[in-house]
């Protein structure tokens, strides 16, 4: 995933192009509003991003077939069929390729702020559920599931930290409970492409991550989150006594620490 000041680009290596793709964005910018539940159901996939904040736009695409949609604060657009994303098959996988106008994502108000996102990829085919069964089976996320038996998708990045609760894959196991995103990014002028910061450090108690993020040692591009790039660079001692802090999952990503408290 790249960007520049007009467009987004994000590309797909492996899984098969005749099976549905999902990709969902949280795009900051004046005025934006978004959807938690999210109500377009495609390939029986029904995510929710309650835990998230929300979503403002949604891309399914397959080979012969692409849709977006935008949420306006009240309701989905219609869906689109204008961004005709490239498909490839070469080397050893079938391969995907999309650009997206800063513009088709806020609904006409430029280039936004921020950026998350979350990608699915699922194979709804008869026969790989039981039958009557509407569920998908998603077998590929970014970022990556939990890599546990029956938890949920082996493939996508994998930086050892579950995207979800528990995702849909393995059939009938409901909704995909997001998380995680990629993100967020701040998005500024003239990024070159692949600039974004890498995977993040999930920290769930708000104490212990705003400690982490005002410490301009640990957190080095002072933005929103921690990246595990700059939790395992981090060679030094963590403070973090009298702040209220009741849970230090994320911890283990600083492998370098030399002190706690």
């Amino acid at each position: 995933m790249s960007w520049d000041n007009n467009n987004l680009y994000i590309g797909k290596i492996g899984g098969n192009n005749a099976q549905g793709g999902m990709i969902y964005l949280h795009a900051d910018f004046a005025g934006a509003s978004f959807d938690s539940i999210h109500d377009i159901i495609y390939d029986g996939l029904k995510p929710d991003f309650s835990a998230m904040g929300g979503v403002n736009f949604n891309l399914y695409f397959k080979n012969g077939y692409d849709e977006y949609r935008t949420w306006n604060g009240t309701e989905w657009s219609n869906g689109n069929l204008s961004l005709s994303p490239m498909f490839s098959t070469q080397g050893d996988g079938h391969h995907f390729e999309i650009t997206i106008p800063w513009n088709v994502i806020t609904a006409g108000n430029g280039k936004p702020d921020m950026l998350r996102a979350v990608m699915y990829q699922d194979d709804n085919a008869s026969g790989n559920c039981n039958a009557g069964n509407p569920n998908p089976f998603v077998y590929g996320e970014s970022p990556w599931g939990t890599g546990i038996s029956n938890e949920g998708p082996k493939w996508g990045v994998n930086d050892g930290t579950p995207t979800s609760a528990r995702q849909p894959a393995g059939c009938g196991s409901g909704l995909s409970a997001a998380t995680r995103w990629w993100g967020r990014y701040p998005i500024t002028a003239g990024i070159g492409a692949n600039s974004y910061c890498g995977p993040i450090v999930y920290i769930p108690d708000a104490n212990f991550k705003n400690a982490l993020l005002d410490d301009a040692n640990i957190n080095t591009n002072r933005d929103e989150e921690i990246q595990v790039a700059e939790a395992e660079a981090y060679t030094d001692t963590i403070d973090v006594s009298s702040m209220g802090i009741s849970d230090l999952t994320g911890i283990e990503a600083f492998t370098a620490l030399t002190f706690l408290n």
